[in-house]
């Protein structure tokens, strides 16, 4: 079975998406994909086609190339914004400019898809706009109450999200799924450690599972090189935290606004050497300090195809110079306390037999690299 016909059992949540594109082999292939995970489909080639469309009929998602022959594509996004509308947007684009990446997420577009798109990164993509159109539209319909069913299943949806999203990495990048479980039981244990209730843990280890999902809109080409990344390219890697944040913000639920804080903020560093906003200490959400811990631990102590997992003695070494330098001194200490903890974690969520060179882990590396430690990766 491919992995295509896989992603309608991962992600179950379907609506109505309009994939606006005047490339016909292009929007055929996005149709066949949209249509293959559940979803509705309609087309549009033109701007003046995807108004027309928009203004008769329920869509919940726009896929919507920028370089149109009618018009740019962020007239269509500015239209889909002023019209008050649940509808969220995904650009789809060739280009892979920082500006106009964030000039269309500053518009309101809750997303980025590049141009050829796989099948796991569009659902992926797809499923988290279609989310936040399902909350906006639950709050805009705020005068008519839900059922307790329904509250129910809207209560449920920010965890069914993580899950299923942990899923499609799982198909896409092998290591990050089991990466993002043990990230989930990993922090989950550092919480309890720290003083935290059990469903504080709890409700954190599921907000850890997202802390990387900025990544669906870094380019393939960046997320798989072995080598080492042009400063270019550490650029754009660099730019899922903040993504990430965008991705997940505005939904308006507290697990959902509490992941787009973990997922801007788990790259600062205690010193302010970390990004985006280069916090300092306690500025940075005791969260974020907190899985972005969790998450240089569990990628250094993990072979890639660049680098050989640290040894025990390393990480605690490690850990032990950059206490209050890089990371949190407290919750350093309690990691090198409950090191058997995570050990077992480690045990019981391995890494597959076969991993690509995927995710950001090298970006972990170059915390080590200033500890003076040999990573032994490629450079």
């Amino acid at each position: 079975m491919s992995s295509l016909n896989l992603v309608p059992r991962l992600l179950r949540d379907v609506g109505t998406v309009l994939v606006v594109d005047d490339e016909p082999p292009l929007r055929a292939g996005l149709r066949r994909m949209l249509v293959s995970a559940g979803h509705s489909v309609v087309e549009a080639r033109s701007a003046a086609e995807a108004l027309e469309i928009l203004g008769s009929s329920a869509i919940d998602v726009v896929i919507l190339d920028l370089g149109l022959p009618d018009g740019s594509g962020l007239d269509v996004l500015a239209a889909v914004q002023a019209s008050g509308a649940a509808t969220r947007v995904l650009v789809f684009t060739a280009s892979d400019a920082i500006d106009d990446m964030h000039e269309a997420l500053h518009r309101g577009a809750c997303g980025y898809v590049h141009k050829p798109a796989d099948a796991l990164t569009l659902e992926a993509q797809v499923s988290v706009a279609l989310g936040r159109a399902r909350a906006l539209g639950s709050h805009r319909s705020a005068q008519t109450p839900a059922s307790g069913a329904l509250a129910a299943s809207l209560e449920q949806l920010p965890f069914r999200l993580a899950n299923q999203l942990s899923h499609a990495w799982d198909l896409r990048h092998i290591e990050t799924g089991a990466h993002v479980r043990r990230m989930a039981e990993s922090t989950r244990r550092m919480a309890v450690a720290l003083g935290k209730s059990h469903d504080e843990a709890a409700r954190l280890g599921r907000v850890a599972m997202l802390h990387d999902i900025g990544k669906i809109s870094i380019p393939d080409a960046i997320l798989t090189k072995p080598g080492r990344l042009s400063d270019e390219e550490l650029t754009i890697m660099q730019r899922h935290a903040e993504i990430g944040g965008e991705l997940l913000a505005g939904f308006e639920h507290p697990f959902l606004d509490l992941a787009a804080s973990v997922a801007r903020s788990h790259h600062e560093r205690w010193d302010g050497s970390g990004y985006p906003d280069r916090l300092v200490g306690d500025a940075c959400p005791w969260e974020g300090r907190l899985v972005g811990l969790v998450d240089v631990y569990d990628a250094l102590g993990h072979a890639r195809c660049y680098k050989p997992a640290w040894s025990r003695q390393e990480l605690v070494k490690f850990f032990e110079k950059e206490a209050g330098r890089l990371f949190d001194p407290e919750m350093a200490e309690v990691l090198l306390t409950v090191l058997p903890e995570l050990e077992a974690v480690k045990s019981e969520y391995p890494d597959p037999a076969r991993f690509d060179c995927a995710s950001g882990s090298r970006l972990k590396l170059t915390h080590a690299a200033t500890a003076g430690l040999e990573a032994q990766s490629k450079p």
